[in-house]
């Protein structure tokens, strides 16, 4: 943030926090790639195509259009890591679905 604003400035500082906020993206958003990544491999395109359609444009656009209504500029933070969230919930969901068909630990 340092390279693009002063600190102390306003712009230095929602990009501080917002960032403080959307960092908890990282946490879910490898699982994420992983399963995608996962069905692919295991020639389940259809799965794979549902899990990063439904992650990259539904849920986001979802939470983008939903949440600054009802937590303003913290909402648009936060959009993106419940997107994220909510996809890493449909992943767990499909990973144990297909377990036992194709006998993955």
């Amino acid at each position: 943030m340092g390279i693009f604003a002063q600190p102390g400035t306003t712009v230095y500082t929602l990009a501080y926090h917002g960032f403080r906020i959307f960092a908890f993206n990282f946490l879910f958003s490898g699982f994420a790639t992983f399963s995608s990544a996962l069905f692919t491999a295991l020639s389940n395109g259809r799965i794979s195509a549902i899990i990063s359609f439904v992650r990259t444009f539904g849920l986001i656009v979802t939470s983008l259009l939903v949440l600054p209504f009802l937590m303003g500029m913290d909402g648009v933070w936060l959009a993106i890591p419940i997107a994220e969230f909510g996809g890493m919930i449909l992943c767990i969901y499909y990973v144990k679905k297909y377990k036992v068909k194709y006998r993955y630990a």
